[in-house]
């Protein structure tokens, strides 16, 4: 499997998990425990993006031509970070209406995200990264999680 093959999966994976808790939402039954699972599985996706497609893909010939867009990345992952922790303080009071508004802000932003990166990101370097390299940064991506998994002593933490 490459390194966007993965990703996309967790990026179905994210997708289903944000959309449970919207579910579980109006009736606030979201429990912190899925909150902070969610959280984790988050930081792992993007450490996974970041030091096995982000970071090589700057360190290739295509670095100069994805300069502005891994920029644009990085500010997307600062931007849904705040709204993670807006999203988290809210979630620890009653104010339901508030938190729904800023849980949709953040679904807007993740899937702005998501799609910047399976539309524009995975195609552009699928295009100018050889498929051995893209299946050896998937390999070594997995690897990671293995040792995550191991460490965290979680086998619900998925890829």
């Amino acid at each position: 499997m490459t390194i966007t093959q993965l990703l996309a999966q967790d990026h179905a994976r994210l997708r289903k998990d944000m959309a449970e808790i919207r579910r579980k939402m109006p009736n606030g039954s979201i429990l912190k425990r899925e909150i902070d699972k969610f959280i984790r599985d988050l930081e792992l996706h993007e450490t996974i993006e970041m030091r096995f497609l982000v970071t090589p893909a700057t360190l290739s010939p295509i670095a100069a031509r994805i300069e502005e867009l891994t920029a644009r990345i990085e500010t997307e992952h600062h931007e849904i970070w705040d709204q993670v922790g807006k999203f988290v303080e809210l979630s620890k009071h009653n104010d339901l209406s508030e938190l729904k508004s800023a849980y949709s802000y953040f679904l807007n932003l993740a899937e702005m995200h998501i799609k910047l990166e399976e539309e524009i990101l995975f195609p552009m370097v699928t295009e100018y990264i050889d498929i051995l390299t893209l299946e050896e940064l998937g390999r070594e991506a997995e690897k990671y999680l293995q040792r995550f998994r191991q460490e965290s002593g979680s086998a619900e933490v998925r890829s």
